[in-house]
């Protein structure tokens, strides 16, 4: 199986037309966790804060979906399980192609690349105090796999039986066998979803029914990370309380933080409010609008950087749109300069395909839809397609997808086609979207967004449109399937000319946009953080979309 996530892209922009319809937001039940003490309080010697100076205080504007590294896949959960969990490698912030240790110390291949062996760091423990050994990472992994959750293909594209290709050779080094050269398994180790290490202990621990402690998971997590899980107050606060024994406080001497408090504030004038009177150090999601205010407040830093995201409108493959010339129709309809221009102003650029322009063979001559009405209702009268048919969009209950749809909904009906938005809080939303529902059931429509796990066009592809990741079994929302697209996707793996495969990827491309589409390509999003000026050590990493690493942080002047 191959790979990837996605997003939950909740309130990044405000509505320019009211709401369709109200949802509540996700609540999973309160569940404390506390596990360990937190440092102790250093002096201040900067300016007064009214406030701990050693609490970080983030406003995020929905609930974490879980903390379980083998089902998580939206970035508020990814940002708790990045603070509070590690893997064995991660790649560095300026350069995604190198890779730095986290609980491996160091690594090496053979000749080829049909053996890795990972030498663990002897001095990390996790946060129930048990030592983080090889066992742990054969047994986290293996879980991984074996879970068949949302993330399990990051590794089950790789290790089909991890009981056999997992060899504990002491108990700090690790080897991972295959049959075939493996060269892109330590990217798959770097990945920020999937891949982490946790402690076995933990999770037998709360084990039910062999569900191998997901349950307990939804609500509290198992790792070595720098910061532990000690509160999980839905719809009210993630507390996360620096961890004594992490093992790399000697890389970060000085201020650092105690606590980090991750406030859910869904109101974007509530979240602006609060950067701006100093009360939180960071917040997520604004408008353009906001942004533009926020930038020239002098207490206030907007960082924006690059990343490989891409948001998109999945077109089902099935029902209505079944025909590919209704697709096509669709995406004539879309009215791109408006939403990148007046929506979005400007800040963000049209998507040109399925793939983000860094990402390894990107066409730059991929088709681009123009927004074309009269090319629609062309296609749509040689489909056969009647006046009045009825489409369904589903998205999250706020932020850019409800402005997706309610475009696409004012376009449509100029061609006749009745679009029924509907909303869903977050949870229910990704239950569907990453579910089995068949048609009519699953709407025809969705919105959605994703980046890669590494640098990489079939580990960002094969679970978006691959047709065995369908459902529950990767992203493949739309039920997408193409033969010729599953044949490049499998073959794709075992090329190493990078020639020979950026010319299957141009050929896919153009399949899953202009031949046969699976999607509407939107735009590629870049990655906004909010921070006040006395907050320094930020630094975005492309791939790590929307996480932090807390301990790099620290408040200047104190």
């Amino acid at each position: 199986m191959r790979k990837r996530v996605i997003w939950v892209w909740v309130a990044l922009f405000t509505l320019l037309i009211p709401l369709l319809g109200s949802c509540g937001p996700a609540s999973p039940g309160a569940t404390p966790a506390p596990t360990a003490a937190g440092g102790a309080t250093a002096a201040p010697t900067g300016v007064p804060l009214g406030r701990d100076p050693k609490t970080l205080v983030v406003a995020i504007y929905s609930n974490p979906s879980d903390f379980d590294p083998a089902s998580n896949n939206e970035q508020l959960g990814n940002m708790v399980l990045v603070a509070t969990n590690e893997g064995l490698v991660r790649v560095k912030a300026d350069n995604i192609e190198e890779f730095e240790p986290q609980l491996a110390e160091r690594w090496e291949h053979n000749a080829d690349y049909t053996v890795w062996t990972f030498y663990l760091r002897k001095n990390a423990k996790f946060h129930d105090g048990t030592p983080v050994d090889a066992q742990a990472v054969k047994f986290s992994f293996t879980r991984l796999v074996k879970a068949g959750l949302g993330m399990s293909y990051i590794l089950a594209q790789f290790l089909e039986d991890p009981d056999s290709q997992i060899v504990v050779k002491d108990d700090y080094t690790v080897e991972f066998r295959f049959e075939q050269p493996t060269p892109l398994f330590i990217k798959a180790l770097s990945s920020g979803y999937g891949a982490f290490v946790i402690s076995p202990s933990a999770v037998q621990a709360h084990e039910k029914n062999g569900d191998m402690a997901h349950e307990w998971l939804q609500t509290h997590e198992a790792g070595s990370g720098a910061y532990m899980l000690t509160e999980y107050s839905p719809n009210q606060q993630v507390v996360l309380t620096r961890f004594d024994d992490w093992w790399g406080w000697e890389q970060y001497p000085g201020f650092r933080f105690d606590k980090i408090v991750l406030q859910i504030v869904p109101e974007m004038a509530s979240r602006r409010s609060l950067i701006e009177k100093g009360d939180v150090d960071i917040a997520l999601d604004f408008s353009p609008e906001d942004l533009d205010a926020l930038a020239k407040n002098p207490d206030i830093v907007v960082h924006r950087s690059e990343t490989l995201a891409v948001r998109y409108i999945v077109l089902g493959q099935y029902g209505p749109l079944a025909d590919p010339r209704v697709r096509q129709a669709i995406a004539y309809a879309f009215d791109y300069e408006g939403y990148v221009n007046n929506v979005l102003k400007g800040t963000a650029q049209r998507a040109r395909g399925p793939f983000p322009h860094k990402l390894q063979c990107w066409d730059p001559d991929v088709f681009v839809y123009p927004t074309d009405l009269e090319k629609a209702k062309q296609l749509l009268q040689e489909a056969g397609v009647q006046p009045g048919l009825e489409l369904r969009f589903m998205c999250e209950e706020m932020g850019w997808p409800v402005q997706v749809a309610q475009i696409l909904q004012a376009q449509l009906a100029q061609l006749g086609i009745n679009l029924k938005i509907e909303q869903r809080d977050t949870s229910t939303y990704s239950g569907i979207f990453y579910g089995d529902v068949q048609w009519p059931e699953r709407p025809e429509l969705m919105a959605w967004g994703w980046w890669p796990d590494y640098n990489d066009p079939t580990d960002y592809a094969w679970p978006l449109f691959h047709s065995q990741a369908a459902g529950s079994a990767g992203a493949n929302a739309g039920f997408y399937k193409n033969a010729r697209v599953d044949e490049i996707l499998d073959t794709a793996p075992s090329i190493t000319d990078t020639e020979k495969l950026c010319a299957l990827y141009k050929e896919f491309q153009d399949i899953v946009v202009r031949q046969d589409p699976a999607w509407i390509p939107l735009v590629e999003r870049p990655d906004v953080r909010v921070l006040r000026k006395d907050i320094g050590g930020f630094q975005a990493n492309p791939l790590y979309v929307e996480t932090f690493d807390f301990f790099r942080l620290y408040r200047i002047g104190y």
